[in-house]
């Protein structure tokens, strides 16, 4: 098995730099760490001759996985085929109801969990004002998941990384899968600003350049573009900022928050 993050993969497809390569012994993937884009790990699994890519997600804070992919199922890239063994979770909208597409929430007890933190409160990061079902207390992990018509679920990202653009909510990796799709783009991070006089948020997309010519003003446009033509005409990109390295955590996820801070404090 060989274990990846999506980030690599988009970079071994964009530079083709493993093709030539004897992937006969792979027998499987693996892909943690962030949110994976299905075109990407098709080519990732279509390298060794169509083997699976198992998806997993969860954190070091509850022991382990909640959601993950196995090998006695169907695979379909990008996705999940199941709640992990001794877990069970539920989707809710921002009202708390039921959903298809909303935030996760852990039903306790599964063995692993947490139940103290280093320089923080423990109940008020996971349990403070979550709600109830069926008299268990739930859990918070924040992350966002839609589970599809066929059971499986997939992955949106952090909860934190939604944003509200025109009245519209949307992903932070919507607009970053379709932005990646740039010659110029090597990777990207699109976070919503609050204008200091108030109104609605602006998208700023941060981004890691690949070797180009072009100014940055029509870098600036292709941007615009892409998103008006391809996601929604509704959403203005305000600002398109170069930057050497994307933040990222130990565990390889993009620190958008941080580029939200240093946004707002430049």
């Amino acid at each position: 098995m060989l274990g990846v993050v999506p980030s690599i993969v988009r970079h071994w497809k964009n530079s083709r730099c493993m093709e030539n390569l004897n992937w006969e012994n792979i027998k499987s993937f693996s892909s943690t760490g962030e949110v994976s884009n299905p075109e990407e790990m098709e080519y990732l699994m279509q390298l060794a001759n169509n083997k699976p890519v198992i998806e997993y997600c969860g954190g070091t804070e509850i022991g382990g996985g909640y959601v993950t992919s196995t090998m006695v199922q169907p695979n379909f890239a990008s996705t999940f085929s199941s709640q992990t063994l001794g877990g069970e979770f539920i989707l809710l909208d921002e009202q708390n109801k039921l959903t298809n597409k909303g935030e996760l929430f852990l039903i306790p007890p599964i063995m692993g969990l947490s139940n103290s933190l280093l320089n923080k409160d423990h109940h008020n990061v996971y349990y403070k004002g979550t709600p109830k079902y069926n008299g268990v207390l739930l859990r918070r992990h924040g992350d966002e998941l839609e589970q599809l018509h066929n059971n499986y679920y997939r992955a949106h990202g952090r909860v934190d990384d939604s944003m509200n653009l025109g009245g519209i909510k949307v992903s932070s990796i919507q607009i970053e899968e379709l932005i990646n799709q740039l010659n110029f783009i090597k990777e990207s991070a699109a976070i919503a600003v609050s204008p200091v006089n108030g109104g609605p948020s602006n998208l700023v997309i941060f981004f890691v350049e690949n070797n180009t010519d072009i100014s940055k003003e029509e870098k600036l446009q292709k941007v615009k573009e892409i998103v008006r033509i391809k996601l929604n005409p509704l959403f203005k990109v305000s600002d398109l900022i170069k930057i050497d390295l994307l933040p990222r955590t130990a565990s390889g996820k993009v620190m958008r928050r941080k580029l939200r801070s240093l946004y707002e404090s430049s």
